[in-house]
């Protein structure tokens, strides 16, 4: 499973690196803590340049590869290797699990809520 930050262009310089510590068998990226700052600290570099360079704020296009690469610097578990593959599937679902839950709050209080009554112009 390929998941890419820039959608529909191929895969990233995250990817490339990524693929380094693919597990043949599984086929999960599998990081330590260690490998996943360095990768941090470059994705987040090369996204935040990216997005610049764009005129876009790096904080309304959150991604999951980097906040994934984040939760495993998080675990401070020196040595122990931790599943990048399924952590970034856990916080896309996340994700789309509360985009959903956002649309149907939305809509319930588009039906709840009256339009306000005309105003008469003066």
């Amino acid at each position: 499973m390929n998941i890419y930050i820039e959608r529909d262009q191929g895969p990233s310089k995250l990817d490339e690196r990524l693929e380094v510590f693919r597990d043949p068998e599984t086929e999960h990226i599998i990081l330590t803590p260690e490998e996943a700052r360095e990768l941090l600290l470059e994705a987040l570099l090369g996204y935040y340049r990216r997005l610049a360079s764009e005129g876009v704020s790096p904080h309304n296009r959150p991604s999951s590869k980097i906040e994934a690469l984040a939760q495993i610097v998080e675990m401070r578990l020196s040595g122990d290797k931790f599943d990048y593959t399924e952590t970034v599937e856990t916080i896309s679902k996340r994700r789309a699990q509360q985009s959903q839950e956002r649309r149907e709050m939305e809509e319930k209080l588009h039906i709840i809520t009256p339009a306000p009554p005309p105003q008469a112009e003066i």
